[in-house]
């Protein structure tokens, strides 16, 4: 309670624990840093997923999706979505930060590009799997490449999870509904 009265003058302080305290101290400093501070949480959240292990991975992308609904976070998603800091990123760090950005995707500069680096072909079934979702908010953003491999997922991905994962996907895409 008494952080959230500081504002985003707890930033700062926030930041440091998500750094440097203990897991739990952590995803809720994330929590209160998502919430107040979401353009200053997502460079720093990002930091935290590629260092953090299954769990509290999860809870560091939920924190970054709850950032990336904010307005005031969409100037640090375009830039981390910039391919040169992209490229930086791990790859389990750039799925979760397309999976985070969620609904938005399509609206975010450069996020198409970041996209299109990952959805490639051959690529490994967790890419592949992970994809479905950030390639249905952007095929339903108007982006055709996400499409084509939301499309070509549903039509002939060799593993049926994948294909399956594709159809739930689809399911959004008005485009896609004769496929289904």
């Amino acid at each position: 309670d008494r952080i959230r009265r500081c504002g985003r003058a707890a930033a700062p302080a926030l930041s440091d624990l998500i750094e440097k305290a203990g897991e739990r101290t952590k995803i809720l400093a994330a929590n209160e840093l998502s919430l107040l501070s979401p353009g200053e949480a997502v460079p720093v959240l990002l930091k935290a997923i590629g260092a953090a292990k299954d769990n509290a991975r999860r809870e560091f992308r939920r924190a970054l999706s709850t950032a990336a609904k904010s307005e005031r976070a969409k100037s640090a998603l375009a830039d981390a979505l910039v391919p040169e800091a992209f490229q930086s990123l791990s790859e389990v760090v750039k799925i979760d930060l397309l999976r985070a950005i969620g609904p938005r995707l399509g609206s975010i500069d450069g996020s198409a590009k970041a996209f299109s680096t990952l959805a490639l072909k051959g690529a490994p079934f967790r890419t592949r799997y992970l994809l479905q979702v950030p390639a249905a908010e952007l095929a339903r953003a108007g982006d055709a490449q996400a499409l084509s491999f939301l499309q070509s997922s549903l039509r002939g991905d060799p593993d049926p999870h994948v294909r399956l994962k594709a159809a739930e996907a689809a399911a959004r895409v008005p485009a896609l509904i004769s496929d289904l």
